[in-house]
């Protein structure tokens, strides 16, 4: 065992290449990148750090890097809310009573075929009962979505959200 005189506890580690807990991560961020970084972005030192140590010190890398994260964690924290939402709404209407009938047998139904020019849709709707088949009702609602398929497909940009709300709303 040897002691260094006159020289700092850290510096002595140094020489000696031990490192200290907290630079046990590897790479350092240089100050001057943390900082611009840090600037720019407004982001946390520690978030910052992360981002220029993953990306080898590239501040532009680490800021893009930042910015696809940040926009992932948003959208699914907006997509949580969206379904925090409608289980909301479908307490609220009573959904809870239709839940009951998700695994009911609908092996009635129609088919029903739209053709216009060179574009076609085809679109199944089933139901518990031959009854309901035979509704004029039903038989509206079949050619009601049958007709917005065929819409949406003719348009070429299908929406599957947008379909369903002209269906709903129709």
């Amino acid at each position: 065992m040897f002691h260094l005189r006159g020289a700092s506890t850290a510096a002595a580690a140094g020489l000696l290449g031990i490192r200290g807990l907290h630079g046990a991560s590897g790479l350092q961020a240089p100050k001057s990148a943390l900082a611009k970084l840090r600037k720019k972005t407004g982001y946390s030192l520690s978030l910052c750090k992360k981002a220029l140590d993953q990306h080898g010190q590239d501040v532009k890398l680490a800021e893009e890097w930042l910015k696809v994260t940040t926009f992932n964690l948003v959208l699914s924290n907006v997509f949580h809310l969206y379904r925090m939402h409608v289980q909301a709404q479908a307490l609220e209407l009573g959904w809870e009573k239709a839940n009951k009938l998700v695994g009911r047998n609908t092996a009635q139904g129609l088919i029903g075929v739209l053709v216009k020019g060179n574009c076609a849709s085809m679109v199944e709707l089933n139901c518990e009962t031959d009854f309901v088949a035979r509704n004029a009702q039903f038989h509206q609602l079949l050619e009601d979505v049958a007709t917005v398929t065929h819409e949406a497909a003719s348009k070429k940009t299908v929406d599957s959200r947008e379909l369903l709300n002209i269906i709903v709303h129709n």
